[in-house]
């Protein structure tokens, strides 16, 4: 379950789900909060923002999302997630490697 009012700024969806193939985490930072700058070997990332304005610090450019918009960020990028806004924050990461298998849903 979504815990968007957690005081947590990050809560680890994927082992709550049990998924193994891919990462799966809500974030939440209050106004001013950035997590650490990082960057990922093999892993892309996807942020989609559910609540609040994200400034995305990527190799030192900025951009702002807002709710509802998404971005990926490719691996070995340094990125940086911050909140300027007035409002809490609220996202989705989503992060993964290797090759997508395509449609193997059988009816």
């Amino acid at each position: 379950m979504l815990n968007r009012d957690s005081s947590e700024r990050f809560q680890a969806l994927r082992r709550e789900l049990g998924v193994v193939s891919f990462g799966l985490n809500l974030i939440v930072l209050q106004p001013g909060q950035r997590g650490r700058i990082h960057s990922h070997d093999h892993q892309e990332e996807v942020y989609l923002v559910l609540e609040g304005e994200l400034t995305l610090g990527v190799e030192g450019e900025e951009q702002v999302l807002r709710a509802d918009q998404l971005v990926r960020v490719g691996s070995g990028v340094r990125r940086q997630l911050i909140n300027a806004g007035a409002e809490r924050l609220v996202l989705i990461a989503l992060g993964g490697s290797g090759e997508h298998v395509g449609r193997d849903g059988h009816a």
